[in-house]
C-alpha cells in the first residue's frame, strides 16, 4: 500500500506541472538554473492496515484523508546546468481521528485517538537526453508511523508503530517542449 501510495503521490505532483521562474526563462546553457515548487495533492489510499495481528481493509478517499488532515506539506526544488540536473523532493502528511465514546451494556466506557504519519524524502539525478526526455536515478527514504491511544474502564492501551526503509530508483521523464510560462512533465520510476 505505502509503496502505490508514494508512487501515486509524486506522479500527480510532477504531473499537475509548475509554474517556470522568469529568471530561468532568460539564463543560458552555461548558467545554474533554480526551481522551488510547492505543490498540492488528491491522495487515495487502498489496501490493509494493522495493529499487531489484526488488520483489516482500509480504502479512503481524498475527502476521508482531508478530514483527518492535522498536518501536511510538500516541495520540490531542483537546479539545472546543461543537460544535467539535481532534484530534492520532500513530502509529509499526518493523520488523526479521535474515536466516539461507546458505552457498553454494564456501563463501562472506551474511547481513543488513532494518529498516523508518512513521508519520504527523494534525491534524484537527471540527465537531458533530448529536449523532451530525461533519463534518472536516485534513492527515496520513506517513513511511515501509526499510533493507537484507547481508555476503557478498566484500563488503557498506549501502542506505536514505526518503519522506514530507502529505495533506490531508475526513470525517465517526459517535459512538455517550452510553452512559455509553465512547465509541464510526466514521470515514471521503478
Amino acid at each position: 500500500m505505502t509503496r502505490r501510495f508514494l508512487g501515486l503521490l509524486a506522479a500527480l505532483g510532477l504531473a499537475i506541472g509548475a509554474p517556470r521562474p522568469a529568471v530561468a526563462q532568460s539564463a543560458s546553457a552555461d548558467q545554474w538554473q533554480f526551481v522551488v515548487v510547492p505543490y498540492f495533492l488528491f491522495p487515495h489510499m487502498d489496501g490493509r492496515i494493522g495493529l499487531g495481528p489484526v488488520t483489516v481493509a482500509v480504502e479512503s478517499s481524498p475527502s476521508d484523508i482531508f478530514s483527518n488532515l492535522q498536518f501536511g506539506g510538500m516541495l520540490a526544488a531542483e537546479a539545472k546546468h546543461g543537460p544535467w540536473a539535481i532534484g530534492l523532493n520532500g513530502m509529509y502528511m499526518d493523520l488523526g481521528k479521535e474515536l466516539e465514546t461507546i458505552t457498553g451494556p454494564g456501563g463501562g466506557q472506551l474511547d481513543g485517538e488513532l494518529g498516523s504519519y508518512q513521508g519520504a524524502v527523494e534525491l534524484t539525478g537527471f540527465r537531458a537526453l533530448t529536449p523532451v526526455i530525461e533519463i534518472l536515478a536516485g534513492g527515496r527514504y520513506n517513513f511511515i508511523g501509526a499510533d493507537v491511544s484507547l481508555v476503557a474502564t478498566q484500563g488503557s492501551l498506549n501502542q506505536d508503530f514505526d518503519e522506514s526503509w530507502f529505495d533506490p530508483f531508475v526513470g525517465v521523464r517526459l517535459k512538455v517542449p517550452d510553452t512559455g510560462r509553465w512547465n509541464f512533465a510526466v514521470r515514471g520510476d521503478v
